[in-house]
């Protein structure tokens, strides 16, 4: 196998829309919060904070995706 060019690295987080949806609602101050209309960009901006801390947190190399220039895992 000869050497790549470039090696992408990649880690990833899931996280549950459905829960942040619930957690926004419980949090939220409006009269009957299950009438909220809530989007992506809320969901995204609720979510920013443990995307922060999640992606700050140590890495081991077994949390890693390694790609080479052509997409191919390594």
């Amino acid at each position: 196998m000869s050497m790549p060019e470039r090696v992408t690295v990649m880690r990833s987080f899931t996280y549950d829309v459905a829960q942040a949806v619930a957690d926004i609602r419980e949090k939220s101050e409006h009269p009957d919060p299950n009438s909220l209309e809530i989007d992506l960009d809320e969901v995204l901006e609720y979510l920013e904070d443990w995307i922060y801390d999640d992606m700050r947190s140590v890495v081991s190399r077994h949390d890693l995706a390694y790609f080479d220039e052509y997409g191919e895992e390594l």
